[in-house]
């Protein structure tokens, strides 16, 4: 049977879950932050070495399993980083004594972090199917609202075909109203 998609997320839902992750545990709250600003999948964030972060330009250099005909091959891609995020990243790496080879995520199985977006919507009182890759789905919805091109927004986020970007976008009539009624006005 295949998987259910995950729910499109507001951004007040997104902020629950985070003000939940944050509440009770930072490590998480920093895993959740991670995924809602780059739109990158928990796989790729997963294999993120401390080495691959460059702190003065905000990039961290990820890998990016592309699939060609039956294999799989890593692609190396940049991602770009805020401040905040960059900060707690540093911090996290200075708390747990992490250094050049250490993964940056893996202090927790990748079950465990699977889990915690759906437990952090309960406790927030979301009632929707939540999943780690709902950040990813959230990523781009804004980036989509911001009135980023899907080109951009693939590039940013590692997909290979315009088409999957469309998959994810959960934009919402109603956040284009003022050009939407403008648009059928004129028609």
């Amino acid at each position: 049977m295949p998987k259910r998609s995950p729910d499109p997320l507001n951004k007040d839902e997104v902020d629950g879950i985070l003000k939940m992750a944050k509440k009770h545990d930072d490590f998480y709250y920093l895993v959740l932050l991670f995924l809602r600003k780059s739109g990158r999948r928990i796989g790729e964030a997963y294999k993120i070495k401390v080495k691959d972060i460059d702190f003065k330009k905000l990039t961290i250099e990820t890998v990016i399993l592309k699939r060609k005909k039956k294999s799989m091959r890593p692609v190396k891609k940049i991602m770009l980083i805020d401040e905040e995020t960059a900060k707690l990243l540093q911090k996290h790496i200075k708390k747990y004594g992490l250094s050049g080879d250490d993964y940056v995520f893996r202090l927790k199985s990748y079950r465990q972090i699977q889990r915690m977006p759906m437990i952090y919507a309960k406790q927030a009182g979301i009632n929707k199917n939540v999943s780690l890759h709902s950040f990813r789905h959230y990523f781009i919805t804004q980036a989509r609202a911001e009135g980023w091109n899907y080109e951009d927004i693939r590039r940013m986020t590692g997909h290979e075909l315009l088409q999957t970007i469309a998959e994810y976008d959960h934009s919402d009539v109603l956040a284009i109203e003022p050009k939407v009624r403008k648009f059928i006005k004129g028609v």
